[in-house]
């Protein structure tokens, strides 16, 4: 059995090395220095080692200025310059993140005399269409800071300064920290900081990045009647593994009662009595146990007088995280810490944070409209102070704009007036995008192209259209004669009857001698005749070396599915709700989300323009309409009319793999989470080669291929490459090379030949990434497959630097080292020595067992280092993974 000291020692090694390698990647981290000149320049602050980058990229209004001379003395660099904005009521940043994703938000506000007026300002600051807070400030060297955890639906966000009319606004800093989403309250809550402390520090300054991973800013206290306790030693350091990754200087100090048999009392009263609060509270034990004694630290927790929950008992080398599972209001918050009878030690707190709900209840404009204006003011460059949400707040409306407000739906551009806007160029194809539109007025403008497009057309609720006085020209489409209320004064333009008047006119005057018509038309018979002699002729040698895996048959696959999932283009519009939620691109098309029989559901729409996109939708539509296994994606139906092609999948509510076990991922998968992907996914593969006939190889196996549902189970999908080939007629198939790099077996590429044991590389690549959290192709001073990175080190039998470091340690060693093999075994560059998967599924299977039973035999609460226990308010903690 390790001894304790060991033990420590690998804890302390394994925390060490995560914490050093966390610190050096601020790949979650959104840092602008606003203001800060020249345009597109950046620094490193030397006192944080944060990047900051300047604003320019972000915002298109608003004046650089540095602070006064004489006021930056002793002050960070990142606080030299501000961006004030003196024209305009709301000026915003527009910045691109990760969407379905929980940051902190901070933003700092330090006067200084910028504008040698010293006239202290006050204005409002938005998040989006809502009120984030009021910023106030007492005296010229005040920094105000405010910060916010907010869940971020959408792929960018906007933070807004409002003119209130006490003075011009500005901004100094405005920083982003990517968070895990399983960590602080629930994604429907935001929450706005009101305190975080670090009880007992010794140096009574501040501590945040690099020792706070993720750069929380934790203030000094040591409330009256209180003393700091330390660690004596550099030995203790607190987990980084749960969901609060709590910095190490913090948690080694802490505060006792001054009276040995005292309390720890603290707390606040709220300047709203309204104000619903969350508060998290953060113990380990920093009193080595001497050796020959027994020493105990037990006690209970008050709030206002009333106790809930169990005594505590604190442990050497353990952190417990104690938070309210619902938010709670009073006129005052008093904790009181009280020593119980049996505890020979006085109760100890090492930090806390409070936090209260700020509820932003306004909804943002339709993405997919907000979205389309976005587009609008970028091409046609737009000099209306169109700045923030579309819609909302409505006294922020953007001028021109009409909007409709109907209860808990989200705000629709109905009306969109740019009549004498300057306009130039083409009528951007955006503005089909605004399905709910009603009017649109582009009069007396430069606009030019060679028709009216007929998109405008599709916009079924377009009941007014003005367009006099530009230079369009062309016919006008039928569909739009009724509603184009003018188009006088574009000198070319007619409606598609008084086109079609010229255009015979025009006919007639260039008619032809009458022989020749006559004398083309035998011409082109006989031509026609050649070309169907010669088509046959080709079409009757193509079938005689036709097999059943090679070349495409003659038939669309499309026509040979059940029409029960057959899916028109209106009604994947109307799944789709005019395709207002996008997922992004994924290869030859788009995602999109939607909603089919009350079920979400993800719809992929292929780009007409791609002939590569719609042969790898039809293959795909092939394959999973045989296939049903509960580890492959299940396909619900397709469209496939004219040029509109889709098909429509099961929602999977987590993404996809490399979402989460990326280097820069905020999600912590146990070991135990990661064999059951593995497993799961190893199934799914199984399953193509041995439970389909004829078999079928996956061919583009791979982490985005691999989707997780909101459990976490894994499921592959991406068959769009995938072939079937009868093992009757021989063992392999001849076929050009497809696939991602990194993830193809490399015998296959020198051979062409592509067999069951090719899907086996690629998943034995998978494996590795899931073992290890890194990319196929490791990119250090020169590229590296992963494969040779892990072949490297276990040639030196060193399983523990392979692993990812977020583990730290919390496996089974030997269930960890059989995986390794397992997957270093997929990998082997002969295909012969490669196991097939009945036999990977089996050898996962065993080493995900014994970690179950491992966990099994451990004490209650120790299979992680950091505890978390929700106070007992009502709901459980966050959901752990699987």
């Amino acid at each position: 059995m390790m001894t304790s000291k060991a033990k420590a020692l690998t804890f302390i090694c394994c925390v060490a090395l995560l914490n050093l390698a966390i610190a050096q990647d601020q790949s979650g981290f959104i840092s602008i220095d606003c203001g800060l000149q020249p345009e597109n320049s950046s620094y490193t602050e030397t006192s944080t080692d944060i990047k900051y980058v300047s604003d320019s990229s972000y915002t298109d209004t608003g004046t650089s200025y540095f602070v006064a001379p004489e006021n930056r003395q002793n002050m960070k660099q990142s606080m030299w310059s501000v961006r004030s904005f003196p024209e305009g009521i709301r000026n915003c940043y527009t910045i691109a993140v990760n969407s379905s994703t929980k940051y902190l938000i901070r933003a700092d506000f330090m006067y200084g005399n910028y504008d040698s007026r010293n006239e202290i300002p006050g204005f409002d600051l938005h998040l989006g269409p809502n009120k984030w807070d009021t910023v106030e400030l007492v005296s010229p060297l005040q920094t105000v800071s405010k910060e916010i955890i907010y869940y971020v639906l959408t792929d960018t966000i906007q933070v807004c300064l409002v003119n209130t009319g006490n003075g011009t606004p500005f901004i100094s800093v405005l920083e982003l920290r990517q968070l895990p989403n399983s960590s602080y309250a629930a994604q429907s809550e935001s929450l706005q900081l009101f305190q975080r402390l670090d009880f007992g520090s010794t140096t009574n300054l501040t501590v945040r990045y690099p020792n706070d991973v993720f750069d929380r800013i934790w203030f000094p206290a040591t409330p009256n009647g209180t003393k700091p306790l330390s660690d004596p030693s550099t030995s203790l350091t607190s987990n980084s593994t749960g969901n609060f990754r709590l910095p190490q200087v913090v948690m080694r100090t802490g505060i006792v009662p001054d009276n040995p048999r005292g309390f720890v009392d603290f707390g606040w009263i709220p300047d709203d009595p309204s104000l619903e609060f969350f508060f998290y509270l953060y113990f380990t034990e920093l009193q080595q146990p001497n050796s020959g004694t027994v020493e105990t630290r037990e006690f209970v927790i008050l709030l206002n007088g009333k106790s809930f929950g169990e005594p505590l008992s604190l442990n050497y080398f353990r952190t417990l995280a104690l938070f309210t599972s619902n938010p709670l209001k009073a006129e005052s918050f008093q904790f009181s810490l009280r020593q119980t009878q049996s505890s020979s030690l006085p109760p100890l707190i090492n930090a806390m944070e409070t936090y209260f709900v700020n509820k932003l209840p306004q909804s943002s404009t339709d993405p997919n409209d907000l979205s389309a204006m976005r587009n609008i003011k970028s091409a046609y460059k737009v000099k209306r102070n169109w700045e923030g949400d579309v819609c909302v707040p409505q006294a922020y409306t953007w001028e021109g704009l009409n909007c409709s407000f109907n209860g808990t739906n989200m705000p629709r551009v109905i009306a969109l007036n740019l009549s004498s806007a300057g306009l130039t160029g083409e009528i951007t194809s955006d503005i089909s995008r605004l399905s709910q539109l009603q009017i649109l007025d582009l009069s007396n403008n430069n606009l030019s192209g060679p028709a009216v497009p007929a998109f405008l057309a599709q916009l079924q609720f377009l009941r007014v259209l003005h367009l006099a006085n530009n230079q369009l020209s062309g016919p006008i489409p039928s569909s739009l004669i009724e509603r184009l209320d003018s188009f006088s004064g574009n000198p070319s333009i007619c409606s598609a009857n008084a086109c079609e008047e010229v255009s015979q006119n025009r006919s007639k005057k260039n008619k032809l001698p009458s022989f020749v018509i006559p004398l083309v038309a035998s011409l082109a018979g006989l031509l026609l005749l050649f070309i169907i002699s010669a088509a046959i002729f080709l079409i009757l040698m193509r079938k005689k070396k036709q097999d059943y895996g090679g070349n495409e048959t003659a038939v669309d696959a499309f026509d040979l599915e059940p029409s029960n999932r057959k899916f028109t283009y209106a009604e994947i519009v109307n799944i789709t709700n005019g395709f207002d939620r996008d997922q992004g691109k994924v290869g030859f098309g788009r995602n999109y989300l939607g909603k089919l029989d009350g079920k979400e559901v993800t719809v992929k729409l292929v780009s007409s323009l791609s002939s590569q996109g719609y042969k790898q939708l039809r293959a795909e539509v092939k394959h999973l309409f045989r296939i049903h296994h509960k580890n492959l994606i299940t396909m619900l139906g397709y469209c496939n009319e004219g040029d509109k092609m889709a098909v429509i999948y099961e929602y999977m509510a987590n993404g996809n793999l490399k979402q989460h076990i990326s280097e820069n991922s905020t999600t912590v998968f146990s070991w135990e989470d990661r064999l059951g992907i593995a497993v799961d996914v190893a199934q799914g593969l199984e399953y193509l080669h041995t439970g389909c006939k004829p078999p079928i190889i996956h061919r583009n196996v791979k982490c985005t291929n691999v989707f997780l549902d909101e459990s976490f189970n894994a499921k592959l999908g991406g068959f769009g490459l995938s072939r079937a080939f009868d093992a009757a007629e021989g063992s392999h198939l001849n076929t050009a090379i497809a696939g991602t790099p990194g993830y193809v077996d490399p015998e296959y590429y020198t051979s062409n030949m592509l067999t069951e044991k090719s899907d086996v590389y690629s998943f034995g690549v998978v494996l590795l990434e899931i073992v290890t959290a890194k990319p196929a192709i490791i990119k250090n001073e020169e590229r590296m497959h992963i494969s040779q990175w892990v072949e490297s080190l276990l040639s030196r039998e060193n399983i523990v630097e392979i692993l990812d470091p977020s583990l730290c340690g919390d496996y089974d060693p030997n269930s960890a080292f059989k995986t390794v093999e397992i997957a270093v075994a997929c990998v082997c560059r002969n295909s012969g020595d490669r196991p097939g998967m009945s036999q990977v599924v089996t050898a996962l299977k065993e080493s995900l067992a014994v970690e179950v039973e491992r966990k099994k035999h451990l004490p209650v609460g120790s299979t992680d280092s950091l505890e978390e226990l929700a106070l007992g308010f009502g709901s459980n903690p966050p959901p752990r993974l699987r």
